[in-house]
């Protein structure tokens, strides 16, 4: 799980739960373990994945972009969030309109109960309600699950996330879209940096190499002086001194999303994925 983008080493669960149950798909196709987890340590999030659970950084302070439009989604999005970062996070939120009166209720009271500072904005889509109708249905929802949430309303995704970040000073924010290119589009205009290293691919890890033994004649069978601690090199050139390859790290965890504390994921980072595919296995070939 250390090794597995988006995954913040175990503290979003969501993402762990997708992987392998990508994982179990790929064994039952005959994928080879060794090449699942190449798949998973170099998937990118925002290059593979945009717009969907996408940390970015304004004024300091984590942007977590995310079009989690159902409770369930916006409970583990949340969750996540306070995992990772703790505080009292902020939320700039919109929902599609075309949802049912409950469902969105539903996911209204979902965020109120992660986020007690939220920014509500309408898109330019309406989906078929009228102006100002699912700005009231939200924050009438949210009051009710949370009566001491801290309520704003705006007009258009830049707006929202600006008054967001500018509220969360540096805090984490979560900021829901309706339109991923009017999301980019707010992000730009804000001077969003590019994704926290988390994200990114890992750098891969290099065990540390033993120098090459050296010789401990100093001449030749013939008799002529030979060098000691040198290679030739494979074109016949001249030789090259031997050394060794100094370890490589993975790169630390951005200090903007730095996990508060250390559970007891770390315990099943490789071993989990695993117990999963010998599972997989185990069923492919009782038949």
């Amino acid at each position: 799980m250390a090794e597995l983008p988006g995954a913040f080493g175990g503290l979003a669960p969501h993402v762990i739960a997708n992987a392998l149950a990508a994982v179990a798909a790929c064994r039952g196709l005959g994928v080879s373990a060794k090449d699942i987890r190449r798949a998973l340590g170099t998937f990118t999030p925002g290059e593979a994945n945009p717009g969907r659970g996408n940390v970015y950084l304004i004024a300091g302070g984590p942007v977590i972009v995310d079009y989690g439009h159902n409770a369930a989604a916006l409970d583990a999005t949340g969750r996540m969030i306070s995992s990772v970062w703790g505080g009292e996070p902020v939320a700039a939120i919109t929902l599609p309109g075309d949802r049912r009166d409950d469902l969105v209720a539903a996911s209204a009271e979902a965020i109120a109960a992660w986020f007690g500072r939220v920014v509500v904005y309408e898109d330019a889509d309406k989906r078929g309600r009228k102006p100002g109708e699912m700005t009231d249905m939200i924050t009438a929802a949210m009051r009710r699950a949370r009566p001491d949430i801290s309520l704003a309303t705006t007009d258009g995704p830049q707006a929202a996330l600006r008054a967001a970040v500018a509220v969360a000073s540096g805090g984490p924010v979560l900021f829901l879209y309706e339109k991923l290119a009017m999301a980019r589009e707010a992000l730009e205009v804000l001077g969003a940096r590019g994704q926290c290293r988390c994200h990114r691919r890992p750098a891969r890890r290099h065990r540390h190499r033993r120098p090459a033994r050296r010789h401990r004649r100093t001449t030749s069978s013939d008799g002529r002086p030979r060098q000691v601690g040198v290679r030739a090199t494979a074109a016949g050139g001249p030789a090259r001194p031997v050394e060794s390859r100094p370890p490589l790290s993975t790169p630390a965890i951005a200090a903007c999303h730095r996990p508060r504390r250390a559970g007891p994921v770390d315990r099943l980072r490789h071993p989990a994925v695993r117990r999963a595919v010998e599972q997989v296995d185990a069923r492919a070939s009782r038949g």
